[in-house]
């Protein structure tokens, strides 16, 4: 123990150490500095930490200030790190529970936790970052040249922002809490790519979910707020989308293609910013509530067969490289929604028909001029009404 609370210094040097009794039990010192391998029999608790060599066999670790970590650091139960933590090396954390409740500097090192997980204060600037166990996700994770590991589950306990630049993010078990989650690893030459290998938000919803990546792979996701998607590379979301206690709408965003496969049942609106909405399953867009727009130079795909039902979809322009603001991808493809044109826009089939078939009128806008291609066949079952805008066929293809 300290003379007093929070007072005295301890030094363990030496090859091997080893303490069987309590440290710091009724009144933890000052400083704890570990310069030689060391194992604890007990509790060990310090006001601060330094280790730059390994700590095993302790059952508890409580440090309540600043905490300089260059070595592993093992325990049979809990870790609680109520202060700022430094890394100066690369540190694998192994307890039953490992708490940050402030800060952990990476230093340019790695951390891995192998057990549950609670983060209550910003990690950053760690190469890369794994728990092993669950994690209680309470503010924000950033890692430089690696990317981070979620094993089992994770529960946010606010709304954090997680960055990989160059590397993946992988949730490899379920992601639930009444928060929203932000993921920045891609934009510019960073290439990090997100993956969800279950469900998000399927015991409790999210309020929102933002993802910024090059390649996105996701299951089922079940959020209130927006669900919004800039990905740069071909990407896919397998699951259902779903509404949480209100709507929830889906944004599209980035170069890439995004492929929603489901039976979707959200009931927001869908916006395709930039890149390609690519529709699988007859209600990838979700319930037909709130309808589908896509802007200038971006495009909804159908690749099928499938039939769309009475989803309204606004257009403008002409799609990805003048292949279709609206362009049908493979197989026969029904849209059954009112198709209005906000500005001269082009519609392709590129193989198979695509087939218009809203009751009245099919497409309208006012005075609005559009193209139909491509070397796949259009059908336009009722009126295409725009006014004095023209209509011109080109591509192969018959209509």
């Amino acid at each position: 123990n300290g003379l007093a609370a929070t007072e005295g210094t301890i030094t363990v040097s030496g090859a091997t150490n080893t303490f069987a009794s309590i440290m710091g039990g009724s009144q933890r010192p000052a400083q704890l500095t570990i310069n030689g391998a060391t194992t604890f029999g007990a509790a060990v608790s310090t006001a601060a930490l330094t280790t730059t060599a390994a700590i095993s066999n302790g059952t508890t670790l409580d440090i309540s200030g600043a905490s300089s970590i260059g070595a592993n650091v093992t325990t049979s139960s809990t870790q609680t790190y109520t202060g700022a933590v430094t890394l100066t090396g690369n540190t694998t954390l192994a307890g039953s529970t490992v708490t940050n409740s402030s800060t952990v500097d990476g230093g340019g090192f790695s951390l891995a936790i192998t057990g549950n997980s609670s983060i209550g204060g910003n990690i950053s600037d760690a190469t890369s970052f794994t728990v092993s166990g669950t994690t209680s996700l309470g503010a924000n994770v950033t890692t430089t040249t690696g990317g981070q590991t979620y094993t089992s589950a994770v529960t946010l306990a606010a709304s954090p922002t997680l960055t990989a630049p160059s590397g993946t993010i992988l949730f490899s078990s379920t992601v639930n809490g009444a928060y929203g989650l932000t993921i920045t690893n891609s934009g510019g030459s960073n290439t990090g790519d997100v993956t969800f290998g279950n469900a998000v938000g399927g015991t409790t919803a999210l309020t929102g979910l933002t993802i910024t990546t090059d390649v996105l792979t996701a299951a089922a996701i079940r959020s209130t707020g927006t669900l919004s998607v800039t990905n740069a590379g071909t990407s896919s979301i397998t699951g259902i989308i779903s509404d949480g206690a209100s709507a929830l709408a889906v944004t599209k965003a980035g170069a890439g293609t995004l492929t929603l496969s489901a039976a979707n049942t959200y009931t927001g609106a869908t916006t395709i910013s930039a890149g390609a909405l690519r529709a699988t399953n007859a209600t990838s867009l979700g319930t037909t509530a709130s309808g589908t727009t896509v802007a200038d130079g971006a495009a909804l795909e159908l690749s099928g067969p499938i039939t769309i039902g009475a989803e309204a979809l606004t257009l403008n322009g002409t799609g990805i490289s003048s292949g279709g603001a609206l362009r049908n991808i493979s197989g026969d493809n029904t849209y059954g929604g009112l198709i209005t044109l906000a500005s001269a826009s082009r519609i392709n089939s590129d193989s198979g028909t695509l087939t218009l078939s809203k009751s009245t009128d099919a497409i309208t806008g006012t005075n609005i001029n559009l193209t139909i291609g491509g070397s796949g066949n259009t059908t336009v079952s009722t009126i295409i009404s725009t006014g004095s805008g023209t209509l011109t066929k080109d591509g192969s293809g018959t209509l």
